[in-house]
């Protein structure tokens, strides 16, 4: 009799430990998951603008940008640090520079479907400091 309850402890401890385990879930882009509030932007040819109110989102393979307006528009994220990819199947590029993103040369208001590419210079719990492809160094807080 000593036995089995001895075996029931043991298995029911090992029940309640991977149960513990089981439920606590990572994000699986670490630092960068959450919401991001942009506090600088600075454009290639030296213009800044200093809290613009515009906001990143990212979760897991989606990123959202939003502002206070409640305007979102949706990407498809790739990330593998330091290189971060947005894809926006459904937004012009014209409708994002307040989010420090340029429109390339060839882009129009009907241009779907497109790759915006950045390089994350540093990430911690509470900043975010990205470059876009060409050259918009952008700030951001953890909100």
């Amino acid at each position: 009799m000593d036995k089995i309850k001895k075996f029931a402890c043991i298995l029911g401890i090992a029940a309640i430990i991977s149960m513990m385990a089981g439920c606590r879930e990572l994000p699986l882009i670490g630092k960068l998951a959450g919401q991001w509030q942009v506090t600088e932007i600075v454009y290639p040819d030296g213009t800044t603008v200093s809290a613009p109110e515009r906001y990143y989102c990212f979760y897991r393979h989606t990123a959202h940008l939003t502002c206070y307006a409640n305007i979102r528009h949706t990407a498809n994220m790739t990330y593998d640090y330091p290189d971060l990819a947005l894809e926006f199947p459904n937004v012009s590029p014209c409708q994002l520079t307040s989010w420090g993103v340029f429109a390339p040369p060839e882009a129009n208001d009907e241009t779907r479907g497109w790759i915006q590419r950045y390089t994350i210079d540093r990430l911690t719990d509470s900043q975010l400091i990205m470059t876009t492809a060409e050259g918009t160094r952008i700030t951001l807080r953890k909100y």
